[in-house]
């Protein structure tokens, strides 16, 4: 049985060679602009403390097309939105970088498994999780899920793009892929502290028909 560490280090391995590749496989979705009207009513509601690192943490942000459109986006006339781009792969970064112009001071290398280290508690407004947490193996994930609630705000929301289903998916390359069915990361973000606002589900961009989506939006409690 593979250890937690030689799964992502497979994980990373099989990314690497794909950085490019990942500004088709992520179109825009349509939840990012919920997700900026819903870091806009925080700010309007004078939700947020002093002292806060990023509007919004794009969680495993790859290539960063997720990042660049919070990036031009605004919150208000003059005050753009504060992201901050967050991955384990280098050339993921770098194609980030060069392809959008993202500075490098907007991009940190690094794992969702260390979220706290980069973002104390009551510092982030919103965490961006697209498509990503299911690359970390299944017994991180509680740790993974606490540090995000640390890291929020009161009332910070978070959405998490998952792949459906039953236990795990192996893949042929040694990587595992953790499937949730709804009522199982309602649990699981209930025990780290999180409150399940709604979950929607999505079909799969590259048509792929044995693959389907959930998009689940949560907050931490204020």
């Amino acid at each position: 049985m593979r250890t937690s560490v030689e799964i992502l280090s497979l994980t990373d391995a099989a990314y690497r060679p794909m950085a490019s590749d990942f500004l088709r496989m992520t179109p825009r979705m349509r939840a990012q602009t919920t997700m900026i009207g819903q870091i806009r009513n925080i700010y309007r509601d004078g939700l947020v403390p002093s002292g806060v690192k990023a509007d919004v943490v794009d969680v495993g942000c790859g290539a960063g097309p997720d990042l660049n459109r919070f990036l031009r986006a605004k919150l208000f006339s003059g005050h753009q939105i504060n992201a901050i781009g967050l991955d384990r792969v280098p050339e993921m970064l770098a194609v980030a970088g060069q392809h959008f112009g993202i500075p490098s001071d907007r991009l940190i290398e690094g794992c969702m498994t260390e979220f706290k280290a980069f973002f104390p508690a009551n510092t982030v407004v919103a965490i961006w999780c697209r498509s990503t947490l299911f690359n970390v193996p299944e017994e991180l994930h509680p740790s993974v899920l606490n540090q995000f609630n640390d890291s929020l705000i009161p009332n910070g929301s978070l959405f998490l793009r998952l792949k459906m289903g039953k236990g795990i998916n192996q893949r042929p390359d040694g990587r595992q892929e953790k499937l949730y069915e709804k009522a199982e990361i309602r649990t699981v973000l209930g025990q780290a502290g999180l409150r399940v606002s709604r979950i929607v589900p999505y079909k799969d961009e590259l048509g792929r028909t044995d693959v389907s989506w959930m998009g689940v939006w949560a907050r931490k409690p204020g």
